[in-house]
């Protein structure tokens, strides 16, 4: 590699939602009550609270949500006003100075 230059790794880039929900269980990692449904509603990606909204779910444990999962036809992000922009929503916001 070049001098100054710097690398990346992303060990769990290729994972899917439902492998990062069994890698929690497994690990016992804790996780906040926004993942958990209350009244319905669950949020299944978290960002900004002006661009994410809960999507509707039951399940209130991880288990539940692994099980939500293999029967879901709902993408993960369907809750993130910004992933339903134009392809160039992101190129917008970085010239913005937003990102």
């Amino acid at each position: 590699m070049p001098p100054g230059a710097h690398l990346r790794i992303h060990p769990i880039l290729h994972w899917t939602e439902t492998d990062i929900w069994a890698y929690t269980q497994r690990e016992n990692i804790p996780i906040i009550p926004l993942y958990l449904s209350k009244n319905g509603k669950r949020y299944r990606s978290l960002g900004d609270q002006d661009i994410t909204n809960p999507v509707a779910s039951h399940a209130s444990s991880i288990p539940e949500i692994l099980a939500e999962l293999h029967s879901t036809k709902v993408p993960e992000r369907a809750g993130r006003a910004l992933d339903h922009e134009t392809e160039d929503a992101f190129e917008r916001l970085r010239v913005a100075g937003y990102l």
